[in-house]
C-alpha cells in the first residue's frame, strides 16, 4: 500500500503534456505483423497486385469496384491509414480476384516468373545476368537432364546387351552346325570305309571336314570375342577362370608326356569356355529382366513429367509443390518398370497373341509413363481375387443353410 501511494504522488507532480504523451504513444502502437500466423496485409497486398497484373496480360475481366478497392488498400498501406471497411473490402476484393484466374494461383505465378537479382555475383556480372531462371526452368533443365542422361544409360546398356546377345547366338548356331556335320561326317566314314571308289562321298566328306575346321575357328573367335565383352562385368562375377588356372597349373607341371598336357589343356579350354557362356547368359538374364526394363520405366516416368510440365507451364498452373508429385511419379516409374521386368515372363506364358509381338522394353516404358493404369489392373486383380475367396467362403455356410 505504501508503495502504491508514493507512485500515484509521483504521477500527481509530473506535467499534464508528459502523461498525455505517453497515453498517444500507447495507442498508436501496432503489433508485428511478422508475428502473426498466416499471411500478412503487405503480403496478400503484394499477391494481389501480382493476380491483377496477371489478369490484365491475360485479358480476365475484373470489375473495376474489385480494382478500386485493391488500389484503395495500397494507399491505406503506404500511409498506415487502414480502416475497417477498407480491409475489409480488400479482403474481399483479393478473394474474387483469385477465384477468377483459377486454375492459375498466386503459387504458380511466382513460379513462373523470373526474380531480379539483387546483388549479382561475379559470374553474374560476367554473363550480364538480370533475372534468375524461374521454378519452371530449373525444374525443366534438372527433369530433362536427367531423362538426357537415363537415355545415354540406356543406349550403351541395349548396345552392350545386344553386343553379347549376338556373340551367344552365333556360338550356339555353330554349336548346332557343327553337330549335325559330325552326324553326317561319321555316316560319310562309314560310306567311305564300305566303298572306297564312291567319289561323291568322298567329296562330301572333304568339305564337311573343311566346314567343321570352319565353324571351329567361328565359334572359338566367338567365345574370345565374349571373354572380352565379360571384362566390363568383371565386377558381377568371381573371376573363376584365375582360379582354375591356378588348379591346373600343377597338373601341367607334372605332365611327362605330351598326350597328357594337351588333354589336360584342352580339358581347361573347354571349361574355361562354358563357364564364359554360362556367365554371359546369367548377365543378359539380369540386364533383360531387372536393369533395362527398370531404366526403361524411369525413362517412361520421365517422358510424362516432361509432357505434363510442358502442359503446366502453357497454362501457368506450375507450382513448386509439383516437384514432389513428379518426383514420385518418377520413383513409381521405374518400380512399374522393374515389376514388367519380373512377371512379363509369367505373362508370355499365358500364349496370348498380342503378347508375342510386345518388347518387355515397350511395355516397362508405357508402365512408367502410364504409372496409374498398372496399379489400376494390381487393385483389380487383387479385388477380384478377395471375391473369389469371399465366394468360396460363402457357399458351404449356403449348403449348410439348405
Amino acid at each position: 500500500m505504501k508503495e502504491d501511494e508514493i507512485k500515484n504522488q509521483e504521477n500527481n507532480e509530473l506535467p499534464n503534456n508528459v502523461i498525455k504523451q505517453e497515453a498517444v504513444f500507447q495507442s498508436t502502437e501496432e503489433p508485428n505483423e511478422k508475428e502473426t500466423l498466416g499471411l500478412t496485409r503487405s503480403d496478400a497486398l503484394a499477391n494481389a497486385e501480382m493476380i491483377l497484373s496477371f489478369a490484365a496480360e491475360a485479358g480476365i475481366d475484373v470489375q473495376p469496384e474489385i480494382i478500386r478497392n485493391i488500389v484503395q488498400a495500397k494507399h491505406m498501406e503506404a500511409s498506415k491509414t487502414w480502416t475497417i471497411d477498407g480491409e475489409t473490402n480488400f479482403w474481399i476484393a483479393y478473394k474474387t480476384v483469385a477465384y477468377l484466374i483459377k486454375p492459375v494461383s498466386i503459387d504458380s505465378i511466382k513460379a513462373s516468373e523470373e526474380a531480379k537479382i539483387k546483388v549479382p555475383n561475379w559470374f553474374q556480372r560476367f554473363l550480364r545476368k538480370k533475372y534468375k531462371r524461374s521454378i519452371v526452368h530449373h525444374a525443366v533443365l534438372r527433369y530433362s537432364s536427367l531423362a538426357i542422361f537415363i537415355m545415354i544409360l540406356l543406349l550403351l546398356l541395349q548396345i552392350y546387351s545386344l553386343i553379347g546377345s549376338l556373340l551367344l547366338d552365333s556360338i550356339e548356331k555353330g554349336n548346332l552346325g557343327m553337330k549335325n556335320e559330325e552326324i553326317r561326317l561319321s555316316e560319310l566314314i562309314l560310306i567311305t570305309e564300305n566303298n572306297a571308289e564312291n567319289r561323291s562321298a568322298i567329296l562330301e566328306k572333304t568339305n564337311i571336314e573343311i566346314n567343321i575346321e570352319k565353324n571351329t575357328k567361328e565359334i572359338n573367335s566367338s567365345i574370345e570375342l565374349l571373354q572380352t565383352w565379360m571384362r566390363i562385368a568383371d565386377f558381377v562375377f568371381t573371376d573363376e577362370a584365375k582360379k582354375m588356372e591356378n588348379k591346373i597349373e600343377p597338373k601341367l607341371l607334372e605332365a611327362d608326356a605330351d598326350i597328357n598336357f594337351d588333354a589336360i589343356s584342352q580339358e581347361f579350354v573347354i571349361d574355361k569356355n562354358i563357364m564364359a557362356i554360362q556367365e554371359a547368359k546369367s548377365l543378359i538374364q539380369i540386364l533383360t529382366l531387372y536393369i533395362l526394363p527398370l531404366l526403361y520405366g524411369l525413362l517412361g516416368g520421365l517422358a510424362f513429367v516432361l509432357r505434363s510440365i510442358s502442359v503446366e507451364t502453357k497454362s501457368v498452373t506450375y507450382t513448386k509443390s509439383s516437384n514432389l508429385k513428379y518426383g514420385l511419379r518418377i520413383h513409381l516409374g521405374a518400380l512399374a518398370g522393374l515389376a514388367i521386368g519380373l512377371f512379363w515372363g509369367d505373362i508370355e506364358k499365358q500364349n496370348l497373341n498380342f503378347i508375342e509381338s510386345v518388347s518387355t522394353a515397350f511395355v516397362a516404358f508405357l508402365a512408367g509413363y502410364s504409372v496409374e493404369f498398372v496399379f489400376r489392373l494390381v487393385d483389380q486383380l487383387i479385388f477380384s481375387i478377395g471375391e473369389k475367396k469371399e465366394d468360396k467362403k460363402a457357399e458351404p455356410q449356403k449348403i449348410k443353410t439348405e
